[in-house]
């Protein structure tokens, strides 16, 4: 039987599945009360909220109870990933629950910012009847990037093949014969759709010198990490129009976000939700489940 620490609540199934063969703490603590919990736990399930860092993983040591860390999703820049394996610590993620989900917003965010539903919405909710001022375009016969073809961006791929949509991406690790591989400037080119798919790098994937190569106006939107892409490129490039919209899901310093993104009318902004669905969620409690079947040998 282990102790469970769930310090970023997932759903209820997950607590009771969990809580049949296992002891469960479903609480958030805050960081300077979690280096005195960890202590006690041999199990911590974490979302992009809880930063597992040096000082939480040394005061884990005081017991040595600590066996695992989870991250329910798919992100894992929020844990320490060497000082933990340097420690002898397991650290898992739930990379295949969330594509779905993930992918589903992307595809949302470019029919919104195409066919600008949400002010249609509520001007009419204002009494407002200005058919003349929402004329939008197709995702038909138009080019979507996509920075990363992993899980996620092969899904998302997938379904824009369903719209008649071209594909390209850039991707040093992954080549798939049935989609065109480009450079980074050659999509940022041709692109009318940009979606960002990678993991936190330590630096933006995409900074402000790379508004030079941007022809076509896109839409741009990043459901990754808020860290990939520079700021100054994204409002810069909405100053000088070279890029019409931008969808935002993720932030470099959650939950803090830059004012100017907020002033944008061109800017839409959501509070990192892209995993944010009952099937999603259902998906990443079982893989959890899993994982500590594996671990302890039952569930």
């Amino acid at each position: 039987m282990a102790t469970i620490l769930i310090n970023d609540h997932v759903n209820d199934e997950l607590t009771q599945a969990l809580e049949k063969n296992h002891i469960v703490i479903n609480t958030h603590y805050t960081h300077e009360l979690l280096i005195e919990k960890i202590q006690e736990v041999d199990v911590i399930v974490v979302k992009s909220k809880t930063k597992i860092t040096k000082d939480i993983l040394d005061a884990s040591m005081k017991t040595k109870k600590l066996k695992l860390i989870i991250r329910a999703g798919v992100g894992l820049d929020n844990i320490d990933l060497a000082y933990a394996k340097a420690l002898g610590i397991k650290v898992r993620n739930t990379p295949k629950a969330s594509t779905n989900a993930v992918a589903e917003l992307v595809l949302l965010y470019m029919l919104l910012m195409s066919r600008n539903i949400i002010t249609a919405n509520q001007q009419m909710h204002q009494g407002i009847w200005d058919k003349s001022h929402f004329m939008g375009s197709e995702l038909s016969g138009k080019t979507l990037g996509i920075i990363g073809l992993g899980k996620i961006g092969m899904r998302l791929a997938k379904m824009a093949e369903v719209f008649n949509m071209t594909i390209m991406y850039y991707d040093p690790f992954q080549t798939h014969a049935m989609y065109q591989k480009v450079h980074l400037e050659v999509l940022l080119e041709q692109s009318d759709f940009i979606s960002l798919h990678l993991p936190s790098i330590g630096e933006p994937l995409i900074k402000k010198e790379h508004l030079i190569h941007i022809k076509k106006q896109p839409k741009i939107i990043n459901l990754s990490r808020g860290d990939v892409i520079e700021e100054a490129f994204i409002l810069e490039g909405l100053r000088s129009k070279k890029i019409s919209h931008v969808a935002l899901d993720v932030f470099r310093d959650e939950p803090n976000i830059n004012a100017a993104f907020k002033s944008s009318e061109n800017i839409y902004l959501s509070p990192h939700i892209g995993a944010q669905t009952i099937e999603a969620q259902q998906k990443i409690s079982q893989e959890i489940v899993s994982m500590i079947h594996e671990v302890y040998n039952h569930a």
